[in-house]
């Protein structure tokens, strides 16, 4: 059988156009698809109640509950409660990340269990406390452990605290970002702050508390680039095997005053720290020249003094 080749050339440009046809139809589809995909930023527009959480679905301004492709974020004036008030049982975040901006509140409630956001958790000016149930009838302190990828602090007034009941507050996650930070305790029974990880923070840490105290440890050794300041009745824990370094002038107490530069065993500096690990104040560059300038003149003077 012998083809048309006319015939054939011109079923070749109908499927051509067909396909081009096709692809413009599909391209805007494709688009919105891509589009929808995108992660929205869901309010907070509702107080949560005591028998409320964070995943409650009429306290968000789409009145769904949290999902993880959707990023979330508090609003000035309202409390939001990581997790149910009554059973202080751990709880999952729904959202794929959380921040609490100035003047709101992130209340952890669970009680001797871990609590979790798959993903972000920001400070930018807002407050974030453990702040559990009392016990009955005799109230203890009650412990309770945040696991998050980061905290990152932005901004200023930023808060991480440990509330009336509260007694050892663990970020299980790495502390990062530029904001400056307040970790505080007004615990009935002395609160703990324990952040697991550290990493390209820069800011200002303010350490404050109420005559019951505060501790405040990190798991791994890091460099501080920013003041570092423990108020009255707060200490800074420093377990054996870490060290933490701070530049001259930035790392101040309540006894010492600031820091001079030196290499310490942390409870070696007084009532403001604990544990047998390493504290290490770098001089300042000033210090440093000084220092050199020192080593060259007793050089020079032993020099001249060998010729007499």
């Amino acid at each position: 059988m012998i083809r048309n080749p006319f015939i054939t050339k011109r079923k070749t440009m109908t499927r051509n156009a067909l396909l081009i046809t096709a692809t413009l139809i599909a391209a805007p589809l494709l688009g919105l698809a891509a589009t929808s995909a995108q992660a929205a930023l869901i309010t907070q527009d509702g107080d949560n109640s005591a028998s409320e959480d964070w995943n409650t679905a009429v306290d968000w301004s789409n009145n769904l509950a949290p999902i993880a492709a959707n990023d979330y974020i508090t609003a000035s004036g309202l409390l939001l409660r990581g997790g149910p008030s009554t059973s202080g049982a751990a709880s999952t975040f729904g959202g794929g990340s959380l921040e609490v901006v100035s003047n709101s509140r992130l209340l952890m409630k669970n009680i001797n269990t871990t609590s979790t956001i798959n993903g972000n958790l920001t400070i930018s000016g807002g407050t974030v406390d453990l702040g559990p149930n009392a016990a009955s009838p005799t109230p203890i302190a009650r412990n309770g452990t945040l696991k998050v990828n980061n905290l990152i602090i932005s901004g200023t007034g930023s808060q991480l605290g440990v509330s009336p009941q509260g007694g050892v507050f663990t970020i299980d996650g790495t502390l990062t970002g530029s904001g400056d930070l307040t970790m505080f305790s007004v615990s009935d029974f002395g609160g703990t702050i324990s952040i697991t990880g550290i990493s390209g923070y820069t800011g200002a840490i303010n350490l404050t508390s109420n005559t019951n105290g505060l501790v405040v440890a990190f798991g791994t050794d890091y460099t501080f680039s920013n003041t570092f300041t423990i108020g009255t009745d707060s200490v800074l824990s420093v377990t054996s095997g870490r060290t933490l370094t701070f530049n001259e002038g930035d790392l101040v107490d309540t006894v010492n005053g600031p820091v001079a530069a030196g290499t310490y065993t942390a409870s070696s500096l007084g009532v403001n720290y604990t544990g047998s690990g390493t504290i290490i104040v770098v001089p300042e560059p000033a210090s440093l020249v000084l220092l050199g300038l020192g080593g060259l003149l007793i050089a020079s003077r032993k020099r001249k003094t060998s010729h007499v």
